[in-house]
Parts: structure tokens; C-alpha cells; sequence
């Protein structure tokens, strides 16, 4: 257990470099909203880089497979791709949305990226270029806000959740919606694949977790009540656990992913 200190603001989010040795937090500094971004060594619990640029909160990161470049999206309705070893100024700035950019994921092609907000839509992006690529991904009419999005392992499908407690899988080849989950009650925050691809995990503001059978789309565990608004959820690779993380919870809960039963 480590505790990494250097923050003057609320730690919204964190990600762990895929070489194991350092993460990234992300915030609005305090007293302002200048969001910024830090690199920190997990070994020596320093930061060892800082980048501002956004001008509003940081809502979401992700790597880039190979390690090289780290993709932020904010509330200033941008995307931002820096590059890790040149310093503090992105390499690439992406502009579109026309409200939040919730979260960002990076496609297995290593070329393009995928992004949420709060109009509904989601957008692929050419990482290189910065211009978008195709038309905004919906479903139908439906203008729900996007907050979370997750890839499957094997890439081929793309997991939402919305405002209205509604889970999705899109197809990524042909943007399309291919099922469609209704279980929550209120904005679902967080979603995470199980490492074999068959399991979808949802954490939720109504305060459960829930886990999807892909297949069949029926929720095969739970509601599992977690007390507070569920903002993150992780399936551990061995697939026999669940962590969630939750507001006005202290600390993080560890779940049996077969039982649901609390471990710690």
C-alpha cells in the first residue's frame, strides 16, 4: 500500500502505465479550473511530470499501447494527446465536441481513439491528423449523456453507459448499436470488461454494481449494493474479484465476482 502525496485538489481519476512503474492522476488544480495532468513513479512516489494546457477539469486519460503518449479529454470540450518524453505541450489538440469529453479510449490500431460526451454522441478520432473520422456515433434519437465507455479485450466491441442507467454495446467496425442493457436507476459511471470478454461490470449513481453476461444480456450478479455513487469498478485478470470504488465510501471494496459477498 502506497500513499502519493502532491495534490492541492480532488484526485478524479488514475491510470497505470502498461510498463508497471508509473501512473497518472488527474484533477482540477485547487481554487481554479486549470485542469492538469501528472505523471508519477510508482517506485519513488514523486512526479516526475506535469502537464497543463486544459482549461477546464480533466475527465478522463488513456495510454497509447506503446506507451509513448497519453490521451486526456475535459470539460473544455477537448482532446489532447501528449507525448511523454517531450515535455509539457500536447503534440495534438482535438476539438469537436460541443460539450465535455467524458472519457477516451484508445483503439487496438494504435491510430485512432474513441470519445464520450455529453450530448450522446461518441467520436473516433485519427490520432496523427486530429480530425474526426466519420460521423458521430448514435443510437437512434436518443441524446442521453455518454459518462463512460469501455473496450472489450479482443477490441472488436465498445460498452457505454449513460445518464439514464442504460449499458450499450457498440459494434466498432460498424457503429452500431448490437445490444442494449437496462437495469440502473440513475447515470451509469463506471464500466470495466472481465479479462475473458464474456462479463461486463457497471457501477452506478443509484449505488450498485452490476454484472453482465455478454451473451445473454441478463445481469448475472447483483445489484450488488455498494452505498454511494459507484464511480469506479475494476475485474481483477483472474476474474474472481471485484473492486469498486464509491462516494462517502472510505477507501475501496473488494467483492467475490462469483457470490458477490464483501471480502474487504
Amino acid at each position: 500500500r502506497q500513499t502519493m502525496r502532491g495534490r492541492t485538489g480532488d484526485v478524479n481519476g488514475i491510470v497505470h502505465l502498461p510498463d508497471g512503474l508509473s501512473i497518472m492522476t488527474w484533477t482540477v488544480a485547487s481554487g481554479s479550473t486549470e485542469g492538469t495532468v501528472r505523471l508519477w513513479n510508482v517506485e519513488t512516489e514523486k512526479v516526475i511530470a506535469k502537464w497543463a494546457g486544459h482549461t477546464d477539469i480533466v475527465r478522463s486519460l488513456c495510454w497509447s499501447a506503446d506507451s509513448e503518449r497519453v490521451v486526456s479529454g475535459s470539460g473544455d470540450g477537448t482532446v489532447r494527446v501528449w507525448n511523454v518524453e517531450s515535455g509539457k505541450t500536447p503534440c495534438q489538440t482535438m476539438r469537436g465536441h460541443t460539450g465535455d469529453v467524458n472519457w477516451t479510449v484508445h483503439l487496438p490500431d494504435g491510430q485512432s481513439i474513441i470519445t464520450c460526451s455529453n450530448y450522446g454522441s461518441l467520436q473516433r478520432w485519427d490520432l496523427e491528423s486530429g480530425a474526426q473520422i466519420g460521423d458521430d456515433w448514435r443510437d437512434g434519437r436518443d441524446e442521453a449523456e455518454v459518462w463512460c465507455i469501455a473496450l472489450s479485450p479482443n477490441g472488436k466491441t465498445l460498452a457505454s453507459g449513460n445518464s439514464e442507467g442504460t449499458v450499450r454495446l457498440w459494434n466498432i467496425e460498424t457503429e452500431k448499436v448490437i445490444a442494449k442493457w437496462a437495469g440502473h436507476t440513475n447515470t451509469v459511471w463506471s464500466l470495466c470488461w472481465s479479462a475473458d470478454g464474456e462479463r461486463v461490470v457497471s457501477g452506478s449513481h443509484d449505488g450498485t454494481a452490476r454484472v453482465w453476461n455478454v451473451e445473454s444480456g441478463k445481469t448475472v450478479l447483483g445489484p450488488i449494493q455498494v452505498h454511494g455513487s459507484v464511480y469506479a469498478v475494476v475485474h481483477s485478470p483472474d476474474m474472481k474479484k471485484i473492486a469498486t470504488g464509491a462516494a462517502n465510501e472510505n477507501g475501496v471494496k473488494i467483492w467475490d465476482a462469483t457470490t458477490s459477498e464483501l471480502l474487504s
